[in-house]
């Protein structure tokens, strides 16, 4: 297990120098040729390589992974689709639940595939203690910074840099669900809270539990103390229903004395009442003044409102919070074209979604015209870059032409934790003709990967998935792309792999434009577990499945679900488009993945991007050694520049409030 603080390091391409033992110039050479040749590391200090240095940089590019079903996917082609659909089936009913994975009852002579002369080359840099201590002080300030909850990986990052001292004292800590990650090691954040605040960190702890509730709370003492400390404590506010019920449930199994709490009605029936007397106005002020309700009810309020109607409630949208603008700009992507929604939630603490069935489409009540979704997309984007051009600015930039396809990080995505990482929705442009997925994992129960492969995005009336769209488990042996898209099969071992080969240009004469990979753990939860995916990037299909020195990029898979979208391919545009959302599928490929993925697809998605973001908080100069901040991938800085890269997402974070 790699230390947090180390990962945070290597995640910007940095690893730090401890007071480590000098290597003679002959071992030196060694390792440093043995860190590019077998992981395409190049380190930009070669001189500063010591061996601690080098164990801190090896897990990065594991050089082994688990067996796959077949060696290489390449080797499906040579077994008729009658013996891999009997292998299938033997190796279910035999292998599942025993880790033994492929029960194999052909022998065939299949070639010996070599290591891939492909190589993406990444550089790192090597730092002192003293830098590395400065620049995660400066991570933990990004993270304070934060207006979403944390994904898993980030809060991990935040407790273990807060118990280690990083945390300045009385920095600001931007969103409320993030302080409830501090809660056990300093209760005196309960200041910060209200008592709906509270509620939602039970909920967040215990689960929506009504019965056992007291025994529930014994055994979290930690907590139970954190809870005494915090009810006297925290701000009195207007709760529901649910949440005075809860709030007393809660005093009452802690033996606290409290008054009793009651709801008050909210705003939310209150902003109804006055829709069914045809009150618009009077309603979007009612959800205007309770916080972000406005914004997620915009759809709702401008889909019954007349011309006048909808410019004065737009008028009511501050544009002091870009973020916010942009979901609703995002959003209105896919109500432009009819897509089914998606909506999620969270029930017992774990997220649930809900996509629209064709008939919950067809007779949707909020539904906006294609005039009315241009004229709110048109004045969203203008409030947007007017908000960017007031904030304050931060100096001398550099900005590459690169970061136009770096999407502006708004989700909490499945995991922040991988090998160059990008906000979901951003592009990676590549050249070659083939691509191979993967995913790989150690001591989980049987991992699922699945590749929807579809035409074009669809309108809501032809929205059918089939399995003739699915390279899954349950198709591979059939081969339903030809040799175009082939997966080295089921794997159901405790330990294993699977892969997926891409022949681009095969994919597109057959009429197809993008593949959506997506995971599924079929046993449940992917958890804290050890599982890994990714993109290798190939001219080449004949070589062996697994070389960690031509990765494109790499995630880890985590989190309280039990499905991921994980990364999307346009084979048009030849880029690679990360996803990294959560979804809540069942054991098969199902239309919430495709659902999920739809309106990162879209290029417009990316018609305000991190590029316009910088351009309008800097002051733009042509040259790098000009600058005071440099934002590019590959730019080592002087004496006094900074660098953001773009997987540098906690500081585009903190850039793009």
């Amino acid at each position: 297990m790699i230390d947090t603080r180390n990962r945070i390091l290597l995640s910007l391409h940095l690893v730090s120098r401890e007071d480590d033992e000098e290597l003679n110039e002959k071992d030196r050479a060694y390792f440093n040729a043995y860190l590019l040749a077998n992981g395409g590391i190049s380190l930009v200090n070669p001189e500063k390589l010591t061996e601690g240095v080098f164990r801190k940089l090896e897990p990065l590019f594991p050089l082994s992974v688990p067996p796959s079903f077949y060696k290489n996917p390449q080797d499906t082609t040579f077994f008729s689709k009658d013996e891999l659909l009997l292998e299938q089936l033997v190796s279910y009913f035999l292998g599942y639940g025993t880790g033994l994975g492929r029960v194999e009852l052909f022998k065939k002579a299949t070639p010996s595939y070599l290591s891939s002369k492909d190589i993406k080359e990444r550089e790192y840099r090597i730092i002192e203690k003293e830098e590395a201590e400065k620049i995660l002080k400066e991570h933990m300030l990004s993270l304070c910074a934060y207006k979403r909850p944390f994904s898993v990986d980030e809060a991990e990052d935040f407790a273990c840099l807060f118990e280690r001292g990083y945390y300045e004292k009385d920095t600001p800590i931007c969103c409320k669900d993030n302080i409830f990650y501090l809660l056990p090691y300093d209760d005196s954040f309960v200041s910060c809270l209200d008592k709906k605040d509270l509620v939602k960190f039970s909920v967040f702890v215990f689960g929506e539990h009504k019965f056992h509730l007291d025994r529930i709370i014994l055994k979290n003492k930690i907590i139970a103390n954190v809870l005494k400390t915090a009810i006297p404590l925290v701000k009195d506010c207007p709760l529901s229903k649910k949440q005075a019920k809860y709030f007393n449930m809660l005093c009452n199994n802690l033996d606290i004395k409290h008054k009793k709490e009651t709801h008050k009605k909210s705003p939310e029936a209150r902003a109804i009442d006055a829709i069914r007397k045809g009150e618009i106005i009077k309603a979007a002020e009612i959800y205007a003044s309770a916080g972000s309700s406005l914004s997620r009810h915009l759809t709702f309020l401008l889909s019954r409102a007349n011309e006048e109607e909808t410019k004065q409630i737009l008028d009511m949208i501050p544009n002091d919070n870009p973020t916010v603008l942009l979901q609703l700009l995002n959003g209105l992507l896919l109500e432009k074209e009819n897509f089914p929604r998606t909506f999620r939630f969270y029930k017992k603490n774990t997220l649930k979604m809900h996509t629209e069935n064709g008939i919950e489409t067809k007779n949707r009540k909020s539904v906006l015209s294609k005039e009315t979704i241009e004229k709110v997309s048109t004045i969203l984007r203008k409030k947007i870059f007017e908000s960017y051009s007031k904030a304050p600015k931060i100096g001398k930039i550099y900005v590459s032409e690169q970061f136009k396809n770096i999407a502006i990080p708004l989700n909490t995505s499945a995991s922040s934790n991988g090998i160059d990482i990008l906000p979901p929705g951003s592009r990676i442009p590549f050249k070659a003709d083939f691509i191979r997925t993967f995913v790989y994992w150690n001591d989980v129960f049987d991992i699922d990967s699945s590749a929807i492969i579809i035409r074009e995005l669809k309108k809501a009336k032809d929205y059918e998935l089939t399995l003739n769209d699915v390279l899954s488990w349950r198709t591979y042996f059939s081969k339903p792309f030809n040799k175009f898209a082939l997966s080295s099969g089921d794997c159901t071992a405790i330990t294993g792999s699977e892969y997926q080969d891409y022949d681009i240009e095969g994919l597109l004469s057959l009429d197809y434009r993008y593949v959506i990979y997506c995971l599924n753990g079929y046993a449940g939860k992917f958890g804290d577990n050890d599982i890994h995916t990714g993109i290798q990037i190939k001219n080449d299909l004949k070589t062996k499945a697994w070389d960690p020195k031509n990765i494109e990029f790499q995630m880890d898979v985590r989190g309280e679900c039990r499905s991921m979208a994980s990364f999307a391919i346009d084979l048009k545009k030849r880029e690679i488009i990360v996803l990294n959302i959560k979804t809540n599928g069942g054991a098969v490929v199902s239309k919430n993945e495709l659902n999920a993925a739809s309106i990162y697809l879209d290029e417009k998605f990316l018609s305000v991007n991190m590029y316009d973001v910088l351009a309008l908080k800097g002051e733009k100069v042509d040259n790098k050694e000009d600058a005071d901040i440099v934002f590019d991938a590959e730019y080592q800085p002087k004496e006094g520049q900074t660098v953001v890269r773009p997987y540098d997402i906690s500081k585009l974070i903190e850039l793009s409030k």
